[in-house]
């Protein structure tokens, strides 16, 4: 489509605020100087200082132009301000919005005012030069490109170098403001130089704009007040730009923005929408290379969605906005009333519409909305002028009109209800081979669907029912035609079975066969068993008992009569019968040793298992003996395999009794001869829980007491006092067995000096 007029569609209104303690209105500004001469009276040269300040006059917060305008001067480095300028009554004038396209519609609500300030000051020849500032805060919290648009503030500066003092020099003047709205996804090209009335030499470049002021609410003038009085000293601080801009890359765009060092031309292509502050310098040097002045320009770049002001179009079901080419179709009617959705129509003054019908046949109307009688299906080219011949706003399209007249879809469906296979379906659609198929659609009823000529489809058992199959046939004209039919999906097959081989030891239970299927109403299962027994059971379980190899076959009939058998072989395996006796048939600690006979059957191998952890494998021979170095219980084990790995186990408990003796001697002789000087009980005493030996004088005087079977009575009272009389002593044992049996045992100890 040839675009030769733009209207802006702004998404956002860009100018309108919320703060009215900070300059949010502020747009843009700069500063310069212009050399007078010697003052009559002092001689002390005499500059013409400007100050352009750009705001956003709308909305019902935005702050005014300051009045007064507060400007220091800074003599060289010092931070002691030298002199504030009170700048009164600017003149204010709007800015006019002016688009190099004549066909741009101007968007409303929006309006930006300058505001001009001067005076007159005497400045005597300083060498370190003077630093000349404006600052103000804050600019528009919605700017894309500031970390903290709503905290950052301007400083409008220009230096005043010794060399400019010297040359009577003045600075350059932009020409014109920047366009107070830009347009995205279009090429940008705007005249940003500057005019030097000394005819000095000017270089440009994007820079980064600086910071000042500040939004504290602590009243005063500070220099982090909205209003600094006086501005800070230099030097300034630079905006601080989100992540992915800079000054020199101040704003989205391929190619990037660019500013011409010679001319001053400013070029780029925008690619995103939204308020960006951007920063121009101009440096003027003289005729030596001797840098004068540096002027630096700060302004808010409001990039916008543009389109065209004049838009031919009609409904399509696709448009190239490349060449402006609109596909359009129809169906089933050849007589077309062409919808006309052209804007914007208050600028459309006229219209030619030109078809080629073919045959040489050419339709030709001035009609806003005509009416086209087409001979037959097939695709039509044409056109549609807006203004047609007009030397200012004129648009183009043209039209591909594609038009069918006879599509019918339709189909067939088969299935194998004895399979659970897929469904398939033969496409009989008809057409006029002018405006051909350009595409199907095929939907199954469970959610899928298909786009190809002939598909097929497997639906999910048991899902059966009836499905509704859907074809939707569209020609190359967009003609639509639908066919739907009822798919009675109700197969009633033989499922697939894995029946596995089984091979095992007799008396063991051919399980049940796993199935995500079976069983199923109304299907019948009869199983042979291949010995003569059988079921009508699916989930049927048989015992082999007798060796053998037997084939086992199942019989699955659906309720429609479709049947298939499945076989598998049972091979039943001979199976040894383990058992065991021994001797003796209670063995203790004083006879540990056990004799075990093998009395089991049909055995080749024997493994023996004593309940201790320890194991014994033969294969010649079924009796062994065993040691058993504890008491206790022990759970025998015995494994008899066969020859073809058929197992049997037999188990016994074997019980090693733990026993226990005590024995005492009669009398003692304690003269410490070597012989007969304690007396002290023997026995076994390993197993013994608690024992406990009390001796008694005749009196019932208990004269000693043990509970270690190895202490001995030495003759004295509690083996340290004095010797005990000559005479019959009593002496009570008390023993604790191993397994909580009781027992006394009683005698006499005779004292014999």
């Amino acid at each position: 489509m040839k675009r030769i007029c733009t209207i802006l569609l702004v998404p956002f209104f860009f100018f309108v605020f919320n703060q009215s303690i900070q300059a949010v209105h502020i747009v843009g500004g700069d500063i310069s100087y212009e050399c007078l001469g010697p003052s009559p009276t002092t001689g002390i040269l005499q500059y013409r200082i400007t100050l352009h300040v750009y705001r956003d006059p709308t909305g019902q917060n935005a702050a005014g132009f300051d009045n007064p305008a507060y400007v220091g001067i800074y003599a060289g480095a010092s931070t002691t301000v030298y002199r504030v300028i009170s700048l009164r009554n600017p003149v204010v004038t709007n800015i006019p919005i002016v688009f190099t396209d004549p066909c741009l519609v101007t968007p409303p609500n929006i309006r930006v005012e300058e505001g001009v300030y001067e005076d007159i000051v005497e400045l005597p020849f300083n060498p370190d030069g003077y630093t000349i500032s404006y600052q103000r805060c804050c600019r528009n919290h919605t700017i894309n490109n500031l970390a903290t648009p709503n905290s950052t503030g301007a400083t409008y500066t220009i230096d005043l170098s010794p060399e400019a003092q010297q040359q009577c020099n003045s600075s350059p003047t932009f020409n014109k403001f920047p366009p107070i709205v830009i347009c995205a996804h279009r090429n940008l090209e705007f005249d940003h130089s500057a005019t030097d009335v000394d005819g000095n030499t000017l270089v440009y470049e994007l820079c980064s704009p600086f910071s000042g002021g500040g939004n504290s609410t602590a009243g005063g003038n500070g220099f982090n007040s909205p209003i600094p009085n006086p501005p800070a000293p230099p030097p300034y601080s630079p905006v601080l730009f989100s992540p992915g801009y800079s000054g020199t890359a101040p704003i989205n765009a391929s190619p990037t923005l660019s500013i011409d060092p010679n001319t001053g031309l400013l070029t780029g292509f925008p690619t995103a929408v939204g308020q960006y502050v951007v920063g121009v310098c101009v440096k003027e040097y003289d005729a030596s290379g001797i840098l004068l002045s540096s002027t630096l320009r700060d302004f808010q770049f409001n990039i916008a969605i543009c389109t065209d002001q004049i838009s031919t179009s009609i409904p399509a079901d696709s448009v190239n906005l490349s060449t402006g080419q609109f596909y359009a179709s129809f169906c089933g009617d050849s007589v077309i009333t062409f919808d006309n959705t052209s804007t914007i129509l208050s600028f459309i003054n006229s219209y030619e519409w030109r078809i080629d019908l073919g045959n040489g046949n050419i339709f030709t109307s001035n009609q806003f909305e005509p009416t086209v009688n087409f001979p037959s299906s097939g695709t039509y080219q044409g056109w549609m002028i807006a203004n047609p011949g007009s030397v200012g706003c004129t648009d183009t399209a043209f039209l591909t009109i594609n038009l069918s007249l006879d599509v019918l879809a339709d189909f067939s469906m088969t299935y194998d209800s004895c399979e659970l296979g897929r469904s398939y379906f033969t496409n009989k659609t008809s057409f006029n081979p002018s405006t051909p198929i350009q595409s199907y659609a095929w939907s199954f009823g469970d959610g899928t669907g298909a786009s190809s000529l002939h598909p097929n489809h497997q639906y999910i058992y048991p899902d059966t029912g009836f499905h509704t199959i859907t074809l939707v046939a569209t020609d190359v004209a967009g003609c639509v035609s639908t066919k739907t039919q009822r798919l009675a999906w109700s197969p009633k097959p033989i499922f697939p079975l894995d029946l596995n081989n089984d091979t095992a030891c007799i008396n063991f239970s051919a399980g049940n066969i796993p199935s995500i299927y079976y069983p199923i109403e109304d299907y019948t299962f009869r199983w042979d068993f291949g010995e003569g027994s059988s079921s009508d059971q699916f989930l049927a379980e048989h015992n082999y008992t007798q060796s053998g190899v037997y084939t086992r076959t199942l019989r699955i009939t659906s309720p429609i009569g479709c049947t298939q058998q499945f076989k598998t072989t049972v091979v039943a395996l001979d199976t040894p019968t383990a058992s065991f006796s021994y001797l003796p048939t209670q063995p203790s600690s004083f006879n540990p040793v056990v004799e075990f006979k093998d009395e089991s059957e049909l055995t080749s191998l024997w493994e023996w298992h004593f309940g201790d952890g320890v194991s014994k494998l033969s294969s010649f021979d079924g009796d062994v003996t065993y040691n058993y170095p504890d008491t206790g219980q022990h759970l025998v084990t015995l494994i008899a395999s066969h020859a073809n790995g058929c197992t049997d186990t037999a188990r016994q408990i074997v019980d090693i009794v733990p026993k226990v003796t005590y024995f005492l001697p009669n009398a003692l002789t304690p003269n410490a001869d070597g012989k007969n000087d304690v007396y002290k009980g023997k026995g076994y005493t390993q197993y013994m829980k608690s024992f406990e030996m009390s001796i008694y004088s005749r009196w019932g005087e208990r004269v000693f007491i043990t509970q270690n079977p190895n202490e001995a009575w030495n003759g004295r009272k509690s083996n340290v006092g004095q010797k005990c009389q000559a005479g019959v002593y009593v002496v009570l044992v008390r023993i604790l067995g191993p397994r909580g049996e009781l027992e006394e045992v009683k005698g006499y100890a005779t004292i014999i000096y």
